[in-house]
């Protein structure tokens, strides 16, 4: 990139909040038999400091007290709006339905079980406005369910990152600075309409996330963490491994081929992200005879994969060292994983 072409723009700004009483804003949340938490959640979309919001729970057939909780809370205030689906029809198709039924110009997802802190908003908010963009992120904090303790941030210092178009789609496929889930995120409603969430499948913001920053003219980041991201032992990403795997698998692929017809000039950036796909998977594949067939094709893809990860200078050194292993013998990389993987893909995706 030519030096009068940058677009990366680094700065420190102001730890006040960014204070706005703007656009509406629709908050989407699914709920599916989280009344642990869901109470958390909402309290903390209530108390925040920007207070334009159109929250909508879209309860998935809860088995539990979550349907009471959620017309609780409704009747509380009045910019709560409840769809009870009458079958359990996962994630994705709750997402959809809240999206479809938003009539805010800027949409936020948030999971039952997190929560944010009081200027979330405010700061993801002014950011969009500060800098016209279509897109807005900040980063997270993770929290272990039990202990209550937190996951410390690996930079604290705070900077503010302005993003052209075809930049951040580089950034993505190179997992610098942000991941795929849709949370922690703002987007302009444009940016998200008429994209879905896969009906039925797990791991299902890989299938749209690199959708949105296709759509988006630019993005703003910033390395604040202000939402919470709490670590459930019996989380769907705990649970359901084989459906993660091979919709995982099959999303990464479809963003290749997207990138190579759209962004040819990223097709090794986006070999990059399939092969760092392939290697989670593999660290999450148990050592058991019934997923045989989901060990050859993982392996065969970090096979085919492999030297085009060592070949590119912008590839990550954790991918590339997993790389080099491989050569050494898939089975010995696959150890060195569960030994060291988790402190580099635990949630990097």
């Amino acid at each position: 990139m030519e030096d009068n072409k940058k677009t990366f723009k680094l700065n420190e700004i102001d730890h006040d909040p960014l204070r706005f009483y703007g656009e509406l804003i629709s908050v989407i949340i699914p709920v599916y038999n989280v009344e642990k938490y869901i109470h958390r959640c909402v309290s903390s979309i209530i108390g925040q400091s920007y207070e334009n919001l159109e929250i909508i729970l879209v309860d998935d057939c809860s088995s539990d007290g979550c349907p009471a909780i959620c017309d609780d809370l409704a009747a509380d205030d009045d910019r709560i709006k409840v769809i009870h689906q009458t079958t359990n029809q996962g994630l994705s198709v709750s997402r959809n339905t809240g999206v479809e039924l938003s009539t805010g110009g800027i949409v936020a997802f948030i999971d039952g079980d997190d929560y944010i802190l009081p200027d979330y908003f405010a700061r993801l908010y002014g950011l969009l406005i500060k800098y016209n963009a279509d897109i807005a992120i900040t980063g997270f904090i993770k929290e272990y369910e039990g202990s209550g303790k937190r996951k410390p941030r690996k930079n604290p210092k705070r900077y503010t990152l302005v993003i052209e178009k075809n930049d951040t789609m580089e950034i993505y496929l190179y997992q610098k600075h942000f991941i795929t889930s849709v949370c922690a995120k703002l987007f302009r409603k444009h940016v998200i309409d008429g994209i879905e969430f896969p009906p039925g499948k797990v791991n299902e913001d890989v299938s749209v996330f690199y959708k949105y920053i296709d759509r988006a003219d630019r993005v703003v980041y910033h390395s604040s963490a202000d939402y919470i991201y709490v670590q459930r032992t019996t989380s769907i990403v705990r649970t359901k491994y084989r459906e993660m795997e091979r919709d995982c698998i099959g999303f990464t692929e479809e963003m290749r081929v997207f990138i190579s017809a759209k962004y040819p000039h990223l097709n090794r950036a986006s070999i990059s992200r399939c092969f760092s796909a392939n290697i989670r998977i593999l660290m999450d594949i148990p050592l058991n005879e019934v997923y045989h067939d989901d060990h050859t094709e993982v392996i065969s893809n970090i096979k085919k994969y492999r030297s085009s990860v060592l070949m590119n200078p912008k590839t990550r050194i954790v991918s590339k060292g997993c790389a080099v292993i491989s050569y050494i013998g898939i089975w010995f990389l696959k150890i060195a994983l569960s030994a060291v993987g988790r402190l580099y893909y635990g949630n990097n995706s």
